[in-house]
C-alpha cells in the first residue's frame, strides 16, 4: 500500500519542492474544472488587467502600512543619523526600508534587519557627525561597541549558511544515488528523494538574498567607503598606533568581508537547490507525468504486495 501513488500524496509532495519561494508554506497547483478550451470573452484581458491592477494597488496598500507602521517608526530618523547625508545614502536607506516594509517578508527577519539598520545609522553618526576632531576614546569606544554587534550577528548568519551550503551537498549526493536505484518504481525514487530534501533543507528566500545585497550597500555607503578614505587613513598614519582604533578598524573591515561572504554563500546555495531541482526532480516528475508505463508499473507492483 505504502508504494502506490495516491493523488493527494503526489501533489503534497511536489509542493514541497518549492525551493526559492519566500513564503512559509507552499500550496499545490488549484484544481481547474474549466472546460479545456472555454469560450473566448473580449472582456476577459481587460478583467485580468483590473485584477492585476488591483492586486498590485492592494500589495501597495500593504506594503505602505507596514512600513508606516513597524518600519519608519523603528529605524532612526535620517536628520538624527547624519548632519549632510549625500543622495547615495538616502536611496540606500530608502531601498533597505521599502523591502524592509514588504508583507512576504518573515517578522523575525525583518526586526534583525531594523536593529542591524539602526546600529549602522548611529555607527555613522559616532564615526563622522561628531565633529571634526579625530577618534576620540569614547567615540572608539562606541563604535567598537556597535561594530562588534554587528559583526557578532554577521558571523551567526555566515556560520548558519556555511552549514546550509554543507548540508546541501551532502543531500544532492544522497538524491543523486536515490535517482540510480533501478530496483524500485520512479515514483519510489521520486517519494525517497522528496523525503530527503523536505526533511534536509530549507528553502532559500529570494527576499532575504535581496536583502543582505541592500544592506552591504547601505553599510558601504554610510559607513565602510567613508571609514576607508577618512578614518582608516588617519589611523594608518598616527606615528605611535592606538590599539582601540586599530581594533575598530579590524572590525569594520572584516564587517564588510563576512557580508560579501554571506551573500556569495546565499547565491551558492539557492544555485545548488536549484540544479537538484533541476537535475534529479524534474526528470523524475516528468515521468510521472507523461509515462503511462511508469503508472501501470506501480499498479503492478502495488498488485503483487
Amino acid at each position: 500500500m505504502a508504494d502506490f501513488p495516491e493523488k493527494s500524496l503526489l501533489a503534497a509532495v511536489r509542493s514541497q519542492l518549492t525551493l526559492d519561494s519566500d513564503s512559509d508554506q507552499s500550496s499545490s497547483p488549484a484544481h481547474n474544472d474549466q472546460e479545456p478550451f472555454p469560450v473566448y470573452e473580449e472582456s476577459a484581458a481587460v478583467d485580468v488587467q483590473h485584477e492585476e491592477a488591483y492586486k498590485y494597488a492592494f500589495a501597495k496598500a500593504v506594503q505602505d502600512q507596514i512600513r508606516s507602521q513597524q518600519v519608519d517608526p523603528k529605524i532612526v530618523p535620517i536628520s538624527l543619523a547624519t548632519e549632510n547625508g549625500h543622495s547615495m545614502q538616502t536611496q540606500a536607506l530608502d531601498a533597505i526600508k521599502e523591502l524592509l516594509s514588504l508583507p512576504q517578508l518573515r517578522k523575525q527577519t525583518r526586526d534583525r534587519f531594523i536593529a542591524l539598520t539602526n546600529m549602522t545609522l548611529r555607527l555613522n553618526h559616532v564615526l563622522f557627525c561628531r565633529g571634526d576632531d579625530f577618534l576620540a576614546p569614547r567615540e572608539t569606544t562606541d563604535a567598537k561597541d556597535l561594530a562588534s554587534t554587528i559583526l557578532m550577528y554577521l558571523a551567526w548568519m555566515d556560520e548558519m549558511l556555511q552549514e546550509h551550503l554543507q548540508t546541501a551537498s551532502q543531500v544532492a549526493f544522497i538524491v543523486g544515488q536515490i535517482s540510480q536505484e533501478e530496483e524500485v518504481t520512479v515514483y519510489v525514487r521520486y517519494r525517497r528523494m522528496a523525503s530527503v530534501v523536505t526533511v534536509h533543507l530549507k528553502k532559500p528566500r529570494p527576499l532575504e538574498r535581496r536583502l543582505l545585497t541592500l544592506y552591504l550597500e547601505l553599510y558601504e555607503g554610510w559607513v565602510h567607503t567613508a571609514f576607508l578614505h577618512r578614518r582608516n587613513r588617519q589611523i594608518l598614519q598616527e606615528e605611535k598606533p592606538n590599539p582601540d582604533r586599530l581594533e575598530l578598524s579590524r572590525f569594520l573591515l572584516a564587517i564588510w568581508d563576512v557580508m560579501t561572504r554571506c551573500i556569495e554563500n546565499y547565491a551558492v546555495y539557492t544555485s545548488t537547490t536549484r540544479d537538484i531541482r533541476e537535475k534529479y526532480f524534474t526528470p523524475a516528475l516528468q515521468q510521472l507525468c507523461d509515462s503511462a508505463e511508469v503508472w501501470e508499473q506501480c499498479f503492478e507492483v502495488h498488485a503483487a504486495q
